[in-house]
């Protein structure tokens, strides 16, 4: 009976990755990410991400995500010796993406989720000359859109926004603190991706 059913899921998914020629198609991107504060700095980030279609519409990969923050503070935010203080942050992640589109034109909404593991690196005059080291499990759940640029549809635009548990920082002006930490924060994260058709025939 076990290996009646074993077979018959077998054909069953056999049949329909026949019968859904998008499923095998893979995907190739590159993109950047921005956050939202009230910490003036300056932020760059680059991440490169591969998957593949498993069933119509569904999209699995991974991604590896690396950010740079140098974060000044207002001027009205000095650390204990009374001169302005910052932040700079190196924060590289890796992850599983999931993506599923809805629609089958060339702007299609889409749905996203990420979970992977954080390592983040943290300077601060606060700290002398000391990093902190840290790592963390890391997730990050939204939607956005993905808008094809040719009539082949390999190459399209890619706008997201998510909601993360990254560590994000805000300043204090009422305790005169070098920063808090907000446990959730937003992104926009914007890329390009390429979609390679699947070889089978």
């Amino acid at each position: 009976m076990k290996k009646l059913i074993a077979l018959l899921l077998m054909i069953s998914v056999t049949t329909f990755a026949q019968e859904n020629p998008v499923v095998g198609v893979k995907s190739v991107g590159i993109g950047s990410h921005v956050g939202f504060g009230n910490i003036r700095g300056f932020v760059a980030s680059g991440e490169a991400n591969y998957g593949q279609f498993i069933a119509r519409n569904l999209l699995l990969g991974i991604s590896v995500d690396y950010q740079y923050d140098n974060y000044k503070y207002f001027e009205t935010l000095t650390n204990q010796n009374g001169e302005p203080d910052g932040l700079i942050i190196k924060a590289f992640r890796p992850a599983i993406i999931g993506k599923y589109y809805f629609l089958e034109s060339r702007i299609r909404p889409l749905l996203y989720a990420e979970v992977g593991l954080e390592r983040r690196v943290t300077n601060s005059p606060l700290f002398g000359e000391k990093s902190l080291v840290g790592f963390s499990e890391h997730f990050a759940l939204g939607g956005g859109v993905s808008v094809f640029l040719n009539d082949k549809r390999t190459f399209a635009f890619e706008a997201l926004y998510t909601i993360n548990n990254a560590k994000s920082y805000k300043a204090d002006t009422e305790r005169n603190y070098y920063g808090s930490v907000t446990p959730m924060s937003g992104n926009i994260k914007l890329g390009l991706n390429y979609f390679l058709a699947s070889k089978r025939k």
